[in-house]
Parts: structure tokens; C-alpha cells; sequence
């Protein structure tokens, strides 16, 4: 049996059905087909040559929704958070083998059109929107209630309550974050949210991407190419 010929094919046909949902078989239908298709890859990871081959689909094939589905399984997706267990099973995955490796909720900062939260140049490092309902995560626990917070060059906060929006626009998304040091476990990360919100056809190769790393009152920074900055929330 030839898995990654199974797989393509597979994922060929769910790209079809995306692409003219008349054609959809309906959900039953197609989520056997998905588990059919994960079971598959599930097998195939564990073989290096088709890893090697599901990694050439995923870098060359001209369908963007194969790619996807292929990247997805030799980049394998971190979890989001706050499901520590699947973290874990993440990270003792066999194409990441990292075994037990510090990990915290924190958001992700990504290229987009809809959010007030931007990266700035001057004053404001970070503007981020937060939402007036009660929090819905860790990562925006603490984190005043409407308007937006300003994360400020001199390492001070301000909360606003009618921000305006900056020259550049992005949106926040909740994920793991892991310390400077394990570069294994960072860099699977931005594959995740750079594959997850198809950045990769859209923005070209993975690069860093500004995150708020912490929970509670303490927070840091992280801008690519600048140091970290640690940030204590105001009340």
C-alpha cells in the first residue's frame, strides 16, 4: 500500500470539495474521510521516506490546500492553548521528539485587517484591543476590560479607552509560547500559526512574529529583533 499516494489523493479530493461545496458528499461522508486520512498519515510520519516525500508535496504541489494539509503533518500543528495534555503529546511527537520543555500561554501577534492591535515605531511598541467581556483565557486574564492596552517603549503600560487604529493592523492569537533557548519548539511554533492562518501563501517564508508572552500581572514582550521587555500590568 502506498500511503502518501493514498494521502494525496485524499487531500486532492478535499480540496475539490472546497473549492465547489455543491459537490460536498455531507459531513458524514467527509469526516470519514478526514479520520481515514489521518489515520494514514498518523502511519506515514513514522517512515522517513515518506516524510520525505510528503515534505516535497508540501513545498511544490500547486494546489495551496494540499500543501496545507501536508504541512500539517510534517509540521505537525502545536496545540492551542490551555490543553497542557495535548501540548505534551505534541511535543513527544516523532518528527519533534522534544520530550518535557517549559511551556506558557501567551498571543501571538499576526499579520491582519480587523484588529486595533498593531507593532508600532514610536512610543507604542504594541496596542492591543481587549475585549469587554470577562476573559476567556489565561492569556487575556488581568488584561483591562475594553478599549485597548499600550505596551510603551519605557516599559510602562497605559490603558486607553478609545484607541485609534495604527498604519498597520494585526490580530491576536492565543498559543504556547517556550523560552528563548528552545529554537526547536519556537520555530514550530510560527510554522503552526504561519500554516493555521495561511500566512505562508500570503506572506511568503516563516519569519518571527511579535508575541506577549505571560500570564496574570507580569508580561514580556518579545519583538523580533529587539531585546524582551518585562511588563507589569497597571491595578
Amino acid at each position: 500500500m502506498d500511503r502518501v499516494a493514498e494521502l494525496l489523493d485524499g487531500w486532492r479530493q478535499l480540496a475539490a470539495w472546497r473549492l465547489d461545496w455543491t459537490a460536498s458528499p455531507g459531513p458524514r461522508t467527509w469526516n470519514a474521510l478526514v479520520d481515514r486520512l489521518n489515520r494514514i498519515a498518523e502511519e506515514a510520519v513514522a517512515d522517513p521516506a515518506s516524510v520525505a516525500r510528503i515534505t516535497e508535496i508540501a513545498d511544490k504541489d500547486p494546489d495551496d490546500e494540499v500543501r496545507r494539509n501536508a504541512r500539517q503533518w510534517i509540521h505537525p500543528w502545536v496545540p492551542r492553548p490551555p490543553e497542557r495534555e495535548h501540548l505534551d503529546r505534541w511535543l513527544r511527537h516523532p518528527l519533534i521528539g522534544l520530550g518535557e520543555v517549559p511551556a506558557e500561554h501567551g498571543i501571538m501577534l499576526v499579520p491582519g485587517t480587523e484588529s486595533l492591535t498593531w507593532v508600532g515605531s514610536g512610543d507604542i511598541l504594541v496596542q492591543l484591543e481587549t475585549p469587554e467581556y470577562p476573559a476567556t483565557s489565561d492569556a487575556w486574564d488581568h488584561l483591562p476590560r475594553g478599549g485597548a492596552i499600550q505596551f510603551r517603549r519605557d516599559g510602562t503600560t497605559r490603558h486607553v479607552e478609545d484607541p485609534q487604529p495604527g498604519a498597520a493592523s494585526w490580530d491576536p492569537v492565543d498559543v504556547w509560547t517556550f523560552p528563548d533557548d528552545c529554537d526547536l519548539a519556537n520555530r514550530r511554533m510560527l510554522e503552526t500559526v504561519h500554516s493555521q492562518w495561511g500566512l505562508i501563501e500570503d506572506h511568503g517564508p516563516v519569519e518571527p512574529l511579535p508575541a506577549i508572552v505571560g500570564t496574570g500581572p507580569r508580561r514580556v514582550l518579545r519583538l523580533p529583533g529587539e531585546p524582551s521587555v518585562e511588563y507589569r500590568l497597571p491595578g
